[in-house]
């Protein structure tokens, strides 16, 4: 154990050690080195007088030495006691801007180094933390200004220092104001970002002719560097009102406008014998989905219509004039094979034979008109011929007339081999087969005219009969059976194979 006695640690008792041992073998080697200066001056017999001058001298240049060891010791720790003066208080300075505590100097020796050395790690560290925490400062003071700035007022004055620390409270005040600054910048960006974009899409709908230069720079103006005072919002919302009223007056006109041309263009699509597939214009004005580029289109497409109609009209007309005839043939022989024609009531079975006539000798005259019209323009424009739907007028008049008759012949045979079917099927059970419509014999006029009378009972019974015929025999048309294509006109003039069930 360790003697109560003891007042030193053993640390300095080791140093106080080292020291004496230093300070002996400096005196031995001083009396050594005389002693040696001795021997030297006897080996010349250096006279007494001579030998203490010497000995005086370099005793001198001791003295001279120590007294500079003196000096310069003194000045170090003058140095220190400065150092550490002027480390306490920038020490004390730093941890007062940063808000810490005050220096714990108890721990150390009053004025020594170890004290001095202490200090001057805590400054290093002090500086380190502060010039952290004025970049965080100086970040958060940029974006508070960003956002004053874009909302086009001034920051606060006190902010101009920004190499000062604020205070915890000021910094806490300036956090507060840019949150809530940078809310507002969001709400006002964002309304003015959706007048910008909704009034762009209003005047890309119904076109930007009626804005002047000052609010077409506002309508396209990059608003992510804009500056959002109460003037430019403003402007921005007027501009977003003025859209809204044009766009209402632009449908209002574009409307009756658009409904006014489309008469004229189905016109001209009828004249111009325009495949139904070509017409692709809708049949009426949407605003959502339709724009002014959609109404310039519709009139550039009746623009080239009428000129195309009016350079190559002798051709359209009897063209057209032949697509008449042959419609009203069509419509004819639909009738004809009805079953309410073979009533003959009035006599229209007559009448239609005799316009069937008619027709057989109108159509090829028509269709020799339309050949020779188009011979003459071809002529007169170097071979250039006329097309509608990929073909010259006159050929597409016999394309129309061919595939007509070949859906004809198509129809007959589907009839046929239904009729064969279900006579198969009837036979195979033993069944009469029920006379209907499709197995009806071709009857003449006559024959019509002397069955024109109802059986008792009216239509009624003779609905109810046919009925009772095709339930007793077991069978009506399969489902294979009940398919059926027809041939139906176009609105161009031209005809398309249609599907039905019967």
């Amino acid at each position: 154990m360790a003697s109560p006695s003891r007042t030193e640690p053993r640390s300095a008792m080791k140093r106080r050690v080292s020291v004496d041992n230093t300070l002996a073998n400096l005196l031995n080697k001083i009396h050594s080195t005389m002693a040696r200066l001795n021997e030297l001056w006897n080996e010349v017999s250096m006279e007494e007088r001579a030998r203490v001058s010497r000995i005086e001298h370099a005793y001198g240049h001791f003295y001279n030495l120590l007294d500079d060891i003196i000096r310069a010791e003194e000045d170090m720790v003058a140095g220190v006691y400065s150092d550490i003066e002027g480390s306490r208080l920038a020490v004390s300075d730093i941890r007062r801007e940063l808000g810490l505590e005050a220096f714990n100097e108890s721990l150390y020796a009053p004025h020594s180094v170890a004290l001095l050395k202490a200090m001057d790690r805590d400054l290093v560290e002090l500086k380190e933390l502060k010039r952290e925490k004025l970049a965080y400062q100086q970040e958060l003071i940029r974006e508070y200004e960003n956002i004053c700035t874009k909302l086009g007022i001034e920051s606060d004055r006190f902010l101009a220092d920004q190499d000062h620390l604020l205070s915890a409270e000021e910094l806490h005040s300036l956090q507060l104001k840019k949150i809530d600054l940078g809310v507002e910048l969001q709400q006002i960006e964002l309304e003015v970002k959706n007048w910008q974009e909704e009034t762009r899409r209003i005047y890309e709908k119904i076109g930007a002719d009626s804005l002047s230069p000052v609010q077409s720079n506002i309508l396209y103006t990059d608003i992510s560097e804009s500056v959002f005072s109460p003037e430019i919002r403003v402007s921005f919302q007027q501009l977003f009102e003025k859209a809204q009223a044009d766009y209402e007056k632009w449908v209002a006109i574009s409307d009756f406008e658009y409904a006014e041309m489309m008469i004229l263009l189905k016109d001209l699509w009828n004249k111009c014998a325009i495949p139904e597939e070509n017409r692709t214009f809708p049949e009426r004005f949407n605003p959502e989905t339709q724009s002014h580029t959609d109404i310039d289109a519709l009139r550039k497409e009746i623009a080239y219509l009428q000129q195309r109609y009016e350079e190559c009209r002798p051709i359209f007309d009897k063209l057209n004039h032949w697509l008449s005839l042959f419609k009203e043939k069509q419509e004819l022989d639909e009738r004809y094979s009805t079953d309410a024609l073979f009533n003959n009531r009035g006599g229209s079975l007559n009448n239609i034979l005799k316009r069937q006539n008619q027709l057989a000798k109108l159509l090829p005259k028509a269709l020799s008109e339309l050949q020779t019209s188009c011979h003459t323009y071809e002529k007169s424009h170097n071979g250039k011929c006329v097309y509608v739907d990929g073909m010259p007028a006159n050929q597409y008049a016999e394309w129309v007339m061919r595939s007509y008759e070949q859906q004809k012949e198509i129809n007959r045979r589907i009839k046929q081999e239904q009729k064969k079917e279900k006579l198969e099927r009837e036979m195979m059970y033993g069944t009469t087969p029920v006379r209907d419509s499709l197995a009806r014999t071709r009857q003449t006029a006559s024959s019509i005219k002397k069955s024109n009378r109802l059986p008792k009972g009216g239509p009624e019974n003779i609905i109810a009969d046919r009925n009772s015929q095709q339930r007793n025999s077991g069978f009506g048309l399969s489902q294979s059976g009940r398919n059926s294509y027809a041939t139906t006109p176009s609105s161009s003039g031209g005809f398309s194979l249609r599907h039905t069930e019967i």
